[in-house]
């Protein structure tokens, strides 16, 4: 048996490294022009020089196997997240192939902003998603994320006057639950979701239950009668023309604000906007978000209709906001979070950026202040992506190491400001 192994080998072998000089010319000139089918996965960034010296034929053939060389998307878990799973607000939002191995999930957040993001069956792709929002569930199956997400949406409404297309009051429960566009019931078999009666969807508020009628007692004690207590009036019934500071806490709590927010805090407390609040306002007043006016964070001089439009343009930009600082303030003002940083924006983002963000990028590749292309402005910078210039500051910083002189002294005048005279050099 071992004999018969051997020989088929030996024949196999000796077919396999028969090439007439022209076939062999011709199979390396294929292999060198034409891209294969069966491509060869790489990490992004892998120097292939190597990998193609592993890999050249032992015959001396020289053949560039840098054409079937392609990124593995699994190693790009982090720009799809942003591009697709990152962008929705909802589960529905998701799409996703029946059979997929990795696609858009759901990370369900109870008490907070849930997130999509890039995973499998097992769990978000991001390790990081479960540490910064440690309440949170994973959910592969999307129609159950959806369900998840629509009670907890709507279970935040506790005011009739808050309710939504997607959300119906239901007087027994108390809050709103989701309904159908009919306005039936959309899960009637869950618990926190169904309601016993037909849920109210828009119009005029049904009134509040009348309170029980209250004894009245004579000197010893004697029931002489009874009287009934005022109607009780919605929340947001306006006082002296505004809408009371509870009124406004509920209606931006209904579209997803939450206590540790900086609106929520200046509304509860009364108090004045920091300055890291003002930052954060107008950052998205210029980005034509929304401009949050005193009547919505206290003064309470407007409808419910145009404080919830406000409200949920703010917490809507949590997640759709053009750029990271303008998602970045929204979160800071909604739900709460760190302080702006108004040097924390993307790579593909362009000018003008402030004197004061080129001026760290400057010194975080270890330029000077002193060095003569110190940014004192944005002049230099207006017109370019904030990669493009971060990139600029890193090549003169390394230019400093340059092996040719020339370069080098330039380099070293521009980053750290100091004189370099190649002619006293030895």
């Amino acid at each position: 048996m071992i004999a018969l192994l051997l020989l088929v080998f030996l024949t196999s072998a000796s077919v396999i490294e028969r090439f007439s000089a022209s076939a062999q010319t011709a199979f390396v000139e294929t292999e060198r022009t034409i891209r294969p089918l069966n491509s060869i996965y790489v990490n992004p960034g892998l120097a292939t020089t190597a990998v193609n010296q592993a890999m050249n034929t032992n015959d001396g053939s020289i053949i560039d196997y840098a054409l079937r060389f392609q990124e593995d998307p699994m190693n790009q878990f982090r720009s799809k997240d942003e591009q697709t799973c990152r962008l929705a607000r909802h589960p529905s939002q998701l799409d996703r192939a029946t059979m997929a191995p990795t696609g858009c999930g759901w990370w369900f957040v109870p008490d907070g902003l849930s997130i999509g993001t890039l995973g499998t069956i097992t769990g978000p792709a991001d390790n990081q998603v479960p540490i910064q929002h440690p309440t949170g569930t994973w959910y592969w199956n999307l129609n159950e994320a959806a369900r998840m997400e629509d009670i907890k949406l709507c279970k935040r409404i506790t005011l009739c006057e808050a309710v939504t297309p997607e959300c119906g009051w239901c007087d027994s429960q108390g809050h709103a639950v989701p309904v159908n566009s009919d306005g039936s019931v959309k899960y009637p078999t869950d618990d926190s979701g169904s309601c016993n009666t037909r849920p109210f969807t828009g119009g005029t508020c049904p009134a509040p239950p009348a309170p029980p009628s209250e004894p009245i007692l004579d000197t010893n004690g004697n029931v002489v009668g009874e009287k009934t207590p005022p109607a009780p009036v919605s929340i947001c019934a306006p006082r002296n023309g505004k809408l009371t500071r509870e009124c406004l806490v509920a209606l931006a709590m209904s579209r997803g604000c939450t206590p540790s927010g900086s609106l929520h805090i200046m509304i509860a407390r009364g108090s004045s906007p920091t300055e890291s609040d003002r930052v954060a306002m107008d950052i998205l007043s210029k980005a034509n978000v929304v401009t949050l006016t005193p009547d919505l964070y206290g003064n309470g001089s407007l409808s419910v209709g145009t404080a919830l439009t406000a409200y949920t343009s703010l917490t809507n930009a949590m997640v759709s906001g053009q750029t990271n600082l303008i998602r970045q303030a929204a979160r800071y003002l909604a739900v709460g979070g760190e302080e702006i940083n108004l040097c924390d924006v993307g790579e593909n983002e362009m000018g003008p950026f402030s004197p004061e963000c080129l001026g760290r990028a400057f010194r975080e590749v270890g330029c000077q202040a002193s060095g003569a292309k110190y940014p004192l402005t944005n002049a230099a910078a207006t017109g370019y992506t904030w990669g493009t210039i971060k990139n600029s500051y890193r090549t003169l910083a390394s230019s400093m190491f340059s092996t040719d002189a020339f370069v080098q002294a330039d380099a070293i005048k521009d980053c750290i400001g100091t004189s370099y005279n190649i002619f006293t050099q030895v």
